[in-house]
């Protein structure tokens, strides 16, 4: 990690790793400035190139944050439907569209894209249960 950032931003990451292991979340997100970092914890280390240090939780890097690529996350816990079945890769999608509902509670709540692309990869399916933060689908953007 140390090439790519400062020690104390090392210990950053490595004191959010363990703060979230210890109190069962899932997903990390950290950004500070112009360092963006995201991993799941419980995975399995992808091969991007980064060493984990020594103690720390496993996790897989769900993807390197760039201006070219955006996701579409979760607003709230609960049930996933995509509004018009499965979005596909290649599918265009705009700032505005409602892709899909979460509905907890008997409530349903519509989820909305905050940003304009081309769908590269769906991220959740029909009826899966989703946590708050969790990417729904991936897009890039710009397209």
């Amino acid at each position: 990690m140390r090439g790519l950032m400062g020690d104390s931003d090392a210990s950053a990451i490595r004191h959010a790793l363990e703060t979230a292991s210890r109190h069962g979340f899932r997903t990390v997100r950290l950004k500070q400035g112009d360092l963006k970092f995201r991993a799941e914890i419980g995975g399995v280390p992808s091969s991007g190139g980064m060493t984990i240090p020594e103690g720390s939780p496993e996790l897989e890097v769900i993807e390197p944050i760039s201006e070219s690529y955006g996701v579409v996350e979760a607003e709230m816990v609960g049930y996933f439907k995509f509004s018009n079945g499965p979005l596909k890769p290649g599918t265009e999608i705009h700032e505005g569209d409602v892709i899909g509902s979460i509905t907890a509670l008997g409530i349903v709540s519509e989820v909305v894209s905050p940003i304009a692309g081309e769908v590269t990869e769906a991220m959740v399916g029909d009826g899966d249960p989703v946590e708050y933060g969790q990417p729904i689908v991936r897009v890039e953007v710009g397209i």
